[in-house]
């Protein structure tokens, strides 16, 4: 995902989801935790687009070397 802002992203993926997925498809919203307006966007995606899940990125291996960078 290129776009800084994961929301219009979350909002496509809910929307198309509820209306093809017959129930089958359940929609994870994207969350990138080192961006500054992330708890917005999970607000969003567990109020608005009602996801039951969060994807996180960066990935783990980069949230991994942030954590130990920043704990040094």
């Amino acid at each position: 995902m290129v776009q800084k802002r994961l929301d219009l992203v979350n909002r496509q993926l809910a929307e198309e989801c509820r209306a093809h997925g017959d129930g089958m498809l359940i929609p994870f919203g994207s969350v990138n935790p080192a961006w500054a307006d992330w708890e917005e966007d999970v607000r969003r995606c567990h109020e608005q687009y009602r996801m039951n899940g969060l994807r996180l990125y960066p990935h783990i291996m980069a949230m991994h070397s942030m954590t130990a960078s920043s704990s040094a």
